[in-house]
C-alpha cells in the first residue's frame, strides 16, 4: 500500500499542524498513512512519541499489514491480532531518506491467552546493509473494563537482545485482566546514503511467539511470522 507523503510541521502541546489546518496527533498520524488498527491499539501517549519520530521530515507509509492478511501462523487469528506499519522518512523538501519507522501493536481477544504465566517473545529483523537501530520502545498494557482505556502495565526502553540487523524483546500478558495487549515503536537510521527512487529493496520481518503450555515443564509454541517489503525504486516523487 503506497500512501501520499505527509509533510510534518512543528507541534504544540500535542497538537500537530499541516496545510489542512490544526490536527490532533492521532488525526495527523492517520493523515500520514499510519493505520487505524495500529494506532487504536496503542496507549494515547504514544501518539506524541510517534509524532516526534516523524519530526520535521516528510513521512510515507509504504506498507501496512495485519495477521488477518496472513495465510500462515500457528496462533489462531481469532485469539490474537498483530498489526504493523512501515514508513520511510525523508529530509523535508528532498528525496533523501532519513530513516525508517516501524510501528506494531498486538491485542488478545477477551480472556486470552489462557497462559499468562510466561513471557511471549517478539523479534524484528531488517537489512543491516541499509538500516541501523536508533530508537526502541515497547509497552505491555491492559484495558479497563469501564472505559476501554489502555493502561500501561510495563514499559521497555531497551530490547532484551540486539544485533546489527535485528532485536528481540519480551511482552508479558497482564495476569487476571480480561483484555491485554502491547505495542512497539522502532526507529531505524539509514546506514548508507539512500534516496527515493534508488534501486534498493529491503524487508522488515516481525515474529510473535507465544508459549501455550500451562503446566510446569510444558513447552508448546505458536507463532505469527510475517514480512513487509520496501522497494525504493517504486517510490514516486511528489
Amino acid at each position: 500500500m503506497l500512501v501520499t507523503p505527509c509533510f510534518a510541521e512543528q507541534s504544540n502541546k500535542g497538537v500537530s499542524t499541516n496545510d489542512n489546518g490544526s490536527l490532533s496527533d492521532y488525526e495527523f498520524l492517520l493523515s500520514c498513512g499510519f493505520s487505524k488498527d495500529v494506532l487504536d491499539n496503542l496507549p494515547e501517549e504514544n501518539y506524541i512519541r510517534l509524532r516526534e519520530m516523524v519530526g520535521d521530515n516528510e513521512v510515507e507509509v509504504v506498507h501496512s499489514t495485519s495477521t488477518s492478511q496472513m495465510a500462515r501462523g500457528a496462533i489462531d487469528a481469532k485469539d490474537l491480532k498483530v498489526y504493523m506499519d512501515v514508513a520511510l522518512t525523508y529530509v523535508s523538501g528532498t528525496n533523501t531518506v532519513a530513516g525508517c519507522i516501524v510501528t506494531a501493536s498486538w491485542v488478545w481477544a477477551e480472556n486470552k491467552p489462557i497462559n499468562k504465566l510466561n513471557e511471549d517473545g517478539i523479534t524484528v529483523n531488517w537489512s543491516s546493509e541499509y538500516f541501523n537501530l536508533a530508537n526502541f520502545m515497547s509497552q505491555d498494557w491492559y484495558k479497563t473494563t469501564a472505559t476501554g482505556e489502555e493502561i500501561v502495565a510495563k514499559e521497555y526502553e531497551t530490547p532484551a537482545l540486539a544485533n546489527q540487523g535485528g532485536i528481540g524483546f519480551y511482552t508479558k500478558p497482564t495476569t487476571w485482566k480480561p483484555f491485554v495487549g502491547g505495542g512497539m515503536l522502532l526507529y531505524l537510521e539509514n546506514s548508507i546514503p539512500m534516496y527515493r527512487g534508488d534501486d534498493y529493496s529491503s524487508t522488515i520481518n516481525l515474529e510473535y511467539a507465544h508459549d501455550y503450555s500451562v503446566g510446569i515443564g510444558g513447552f508448546s509454541f505458536g507463532a505469527y511470522d510475517f514480512s513487509i517489503g520496501i522497494d525504493f525504486k517504486s517510490m514516486c516523487d511528489s
